[in-house]
């Protein structure tokens, strides 16, 4: 099975909140890359991270997956569960590449980031 999918790997927080809103609008999963540092008490990895996300509400909130612990919206590095709008993920918890990378995780600290739209060729 081909599923149609787009890796961004540099962008502005404008173009990802954009971007991840519109894919799970038309029901369609993104995986965002995370990273290690603590915000307002939540800290999604001891290292970078991965997450799932599979829908944002009315009010901008959004649902994770952790595939770590396969739990919804827990952050398994500080052990808490979360409620988070996208902007603040997207904000916060990730990062944009310093430079350009088409592989499909990372190649070193500059490529750290980014996320791909499942679904949107």
């Amino acid at each position: 099975m081909n599923i149609p999918n787009r890796l961004v790997g540099m962008f502005t927080y404008e173009q990802a909140v954009r971007d991840i809103e519109a894919n799970l609008k038309a029901g369609n999963p993104v995986i965002v890359k995370t990273h290690n540092r603590k915000v307002n008490g939540i800290q999604m990895a001891n290292a970078h991270h991965a997450m799932v996300l599979i829908a944002m509400d009315s009010e901008g909130y959004v649902t994770a997956i952790d595939p770590f612990y396969g739990k919804v919206n827990y952050a398994h590095a500080s052990h808490n569960t979360f409620h988070m709008t996208l902007s603040d993920l997207v904000k916060n918890h990730m990062l944009s590449n310093q430079k350009e990378w088409n592989g499909p995780y990372t190649s070193g600290t500059a490529t750290q980031g980014g996320y791909i739209l499942v679904g949107t060729p």
